[in-house]
């Protein structure tokens, strides 16, 4: 170790390896942040000035007319990354291994690097090319879903509110070019307990349906006074879990439940610009519906 801090909640270090020059985080702040998240990245010799990343959902399924922002093609996406997606797979796999929290990979995605001043992405400005990877847990079989979305959000303001938010457990790998770990995000490591009630009843499908129909109707009927159109395009429907909990009554736990998610994004229209999101790549639910009762999870919130 090099150097080490600890300051406002957050420890930091930085790590000479064999591999690289390491970055560490720990940030455990319960009063004002949503529980701890540990960090890792690797520094990159030419990561002088302004250094950005994109993800491949990011460029292949987003363009926007106020700023000319086209989509990318896979092909040329795959031409900037420098490592076969199995290799790449099969070292975060083992560093996944290592945290000894039974994870299984639920989904992957590209990543580039590039340097621009004005933050736009082409195929000169490029440092590297890899993927990052999604973990997750299984019960019994089951994937507790992926989504992009932390969690950790509260109905009242943060300082003032009475509920201690609590995000979802996360953790990403990121793999670049050179086969190493570039980055990695493990956040709120979860502590499975015992079952709680076994044998429930589900939902048909077709019941599930019917309740996305009919509130995606009712969240569409008041769009922002800016926005005049939105066009929803839905790509997966997945059955998982997700973990819920009453913020009002315990913050430290809660409990799994069957869910149905409604992954895809959205294209939006205003006077001034069109911003065009297929959602073909997303790991976005739109909607989250449990699959026991047929009521609608805010992920956002966690309940």
């Amino acid at each position: 170790m090099t150097e080490a801090g600890y300051e406002n909640g957050s420890f930091t270090a930085s790590v000479k390896t064999e591999n690289g020059n390491y970055n560490y985080q720990i940030v455990y702040e319960p009063d004002f942040m949503t529980g701890i998240d540990f960090r890792i990245r690797k520094e990159r010799d030419d990561f002088w000035g302004g250094v950005y990343c994109d993800e491949g959902a990011y460029l292949m399924d987003e363009e926007n007319s106020s700023y000319e922002k086209k989509k990318w093609s896979e092909a040329a996406i795959k031409k900037q990354i420098w490592i076969s997606y199995e290799d790449a797979e099969k070292a975060a796999k083992e560093k996944a291994e290592k945290l000894n929290m039974d994870l299984v990979l639920y989904g992957w995605d590209y990543k580039l690097w590039y340097r621009n001043g004005d933050a736009v992405i082409n195929e000169n400005n490029i440092l590297d090319g890899g993927y990052v990877f999604y973990f997750t847990r299984e019960v019994n079989g089951i994937p507790i879903t992926y989504t992009d979305t932390l969690g950790g959000a509260t109905e009242d303001d943060i300082e003032t509110g009475t509920t201690v938010p609590w995000k979802y457990e996360w953790c990403n790998l990121t793999v670049g070019g050179d086969g190493t770990i570039w980055e990695a995000e493990v956040s709120n490591p979860y502590a499975i307990g015992d079952v709680q009630t076994e044998q429930v009843k589900l939902m048909d499908f077709d019941s599930i349906i019917h309740i996305y129909e009919q509130m995606m109707e009712i969240s569409n009927a008041n769009l922002a006074e800016w926005e005049k159109l939105r066009t929803y395009h839905i790509r997966k429907i997945t059955f998982g879990y997700t973990r819920i909990y009453n913020p009002e009554a315990d913050s430290t736990s809660g409990i799994l439940v069957p869910v149905w998610d409604f992954f895809g994004e959205f294209d939006s229209e205003t006077d001034e610009e069109t911003e065009k999101r297929s959602g073909e790549h997303s790991v976005r639910s739109l909607m989250t519906i449990n699959a026991i009762d047929g009521s609608l999870i805010d992920r956002e919130l966690g309940y």
